[in-house]
């Protein structure tokens, strides 16, 4: 091939490779975008996937949030560590995020870890919240005015009070039912 038709060729391969769709997953519009919205593999940690893809879980908890000025909320905690939030906290649409969750009685204290690269954002976002006190302090009971207890963000990992049969994840009041 002739030097020219080498050039023109690097180009065109540049140019296709470098083009890049983005697109709402709440408002799909075509097959292709509504089979890439639905493979977990592509924003979901190995981990997460494989407690999702688990037939053997079984919900055991369930905290509400009756939707004072938006759609009601749901996290759903499974015996295998899978926590599921339905919900329109994190889009405009009502859709499932996904985190790991376990919970420690002693000191009414739930650990929710990200491991939907969705829902990213939780982490700085509830840095925020952290009172400057509970940092220095290890009996966090006797702090559960708290909601955010503490934010580790080696493990993408949330500490969340329980207060009263109920927390506040990601500024919305969750009950249990």
């Amino acid at each position: 091939m002739k030097r020219s038709t080498w050039i023109i060729v690097v180009w065109l391969a540049l140019i296709t490779t470098a083009q890049a769709t983005v697109f709402d997953c709440s408002k799909t519009s075509n097959a292709e975008e509504q089979r890439l919205c639905s493979n977990t593999d592509l924003w979901l940690s190995p981990d997460c996937s494989k407690l999702l893809l688990a037939t053997d879980k079984r919900q055991i908890e369930k905290w509400s949030n009756t939707g004072s000025s938006t759609k009601a909320a749901e996290m759903l905690l499974f015996d295998n560590g899978l926590l599921v939030v339905d919900s329109d906290m994190f889009s405009t649409d009502v859709e499932k995020r996904y985190f790991q969750w376990s919970k420690n009685t002693k000191k009414d204290a739930l650990y929710i870890t990200v491991c939907d690269s969705r829902t990213k954002d939780l982490i700085p976002m509830e840095a925020t919240n952290i009172g400057v006190e509970i940092l220095k302090i290890d009996d966090l009971s006797k702090h559960s005015s708290y909601a955010v207890l503490k934010v580790d963000d080696s493990t993408n990992t949330i500490s969340y009070a329980i207060l009263s049969k109920s927390i506040i994840f990601g500024g919305w009041n969750f009950y249990k039912e």
